[in-house]
């Protein structure tokens, strides 16, 4: 699955594969190749079209910058997608752009383009997964977020899945009939209640 997402990315072959060796880094658990290809996987399963050319490099360069606890790594994979597309179309490399900035912050993106729904929607899937697969989501990010206290990652990992389920939907996209949203919504919400009691009785 990563071959068909890696063989439809318009940047030069140098570019894939440094993105492919940022992706499988040390101490990456979660946000790594399997993410991005578990993203592609299921934009395809959900009916999104195989020549989707803004998502499929949305979802390909996220992650490309990821450090724990840092609150540029969106903006940090934004610079390096503009700078390694320059060859590519002009309106692709800012929708793509535009999608990946937005993964800053799930919850506040406000606007309408439902193409931009639509990956944020499939970046938080992990959240309505059957509960053993959530169950190695949460460990693999707590791997991550290794030399974080458990005290620190239990408070911070709450405020998130408060701001998460205290939304009206958690998946928004409208797109093919409202395919994400009625595929992972009623999950998402048994998942984050059951993980906020084992993080207040923890």
């Amino acid at each position: 699955m990563i071959e068909d997402l890696f063989a439809r990315l318009l940047v030069p072959a140098d570019a894939r594969q440094a993105l492919r060796a940022r992706l499988n880094g040390p101490g990456r658990f979660y946000h790594n190749q399997r993410h991005v290809e578990t993203l592609w996987a299921r934009h395809l399963r959900h009916g999104g079209a195989p020549d989707d050319a803004v998502t499929a490099h949305a979802i390909a360069y996220h992650d490309a910058i990821y450090v724990p606890g840092r609150s540029d790594n969106e903006a940090l994979s934004a610079k390096l997608w503009m700078t390694e597309s320059v060859r590519c179309p002009g309106a692709l490399r800012n929708a793509v752009r535009t999608m990946i900035l937005a993964t800053a912050d799930h919850r506040r993106y406000a606007g309408g383009d439902p193409l931009v729904l639509w990956m944020l929607d499939l970046d938080l899937s992990s959240l309505g997964d059957p509960p053993v697969a959530y169950a190695l989501y949460t460990g693999a990010l707590r791997r991550e977020y290794a030399a974080v206290s458990e005290a620190a990652w239990r408070q911070g990992r709450a405020t998130f899945l408060r701001d998460i389920l205290a939304a009206p939907a958690i998946f928004r996209c409208p797109l093919r009939h409202w395919v994400l949203p009625r595929s992972y919504e009623t999950l998402a919400r048994h998942n984050i209640t059951a993980e906020l009691r084992q993080l207040q009785h923890a």
